[in-house]
């Protein structure tokens, strides 16, 4: 017998008998820990934490800006374990006091071949994991 919360799925062999939920996609849970919007000193630099699920078998996680607007540059990123550290810097030349816009970045895995099976190569494959939500960000005097 099958508890009445569970889920019997005909496989066309036999039939599975799954827990609720067991079906759904989970997508892992990315959020941010900085109070947004973000501001950014004209001039100057400012952290963003993301909460995101980082495994050491990604390899080396990278991020990319999209179509960012001119003048503002990611100058450093780190991935560890739970939680990536971004840190955008937003020229004065470029961008005043009270320029506000969203800003959207890719997120990439560096991996190196590991299998047999894959020829091993001294330049690593790019994967790309997805983009984050979009970091509203306001540009604020030094």
């Amino acid at each position: 017998m099958i508890p009445n919360r569970w889920v019997a799925v005909w496989t066309g062999v036999l039939w599975l008998a799954l827990a609720p939920g067991a079906l759904a996609q989970r997508e892992p849970r990315i959020g941010y820990v900085t109070d947004l919007p973000l501001r950014i000193p004209a001039g100057g630099t400012a952290r963003v934490d993301v909460a995101m699920p980082v495994s050491s078998q990604m390899g080396r996680v990278e991020f990319e800006p999209v179509d960012a607007p001119d003048g503002i540059v990611l100058r450093e990123s780190t991935a560890e374990r739970d939680r990536a550290s971004l840190v955008l810097h937003a020229d004065a030349a470029k961008l005043k006091p009270g320029f506000r816009s969203p800003l959207v970045l890719r997120a990439f895995a560096e991996r190196s071949p590991q299998s047999a099976r894959e020829e091993p190569s001294a330049t690593p494959r790019r994967v790309l994991l997805g983009a984050l939500p979009a970091i509203p960000f306001e540009v604020i005097e030094k």
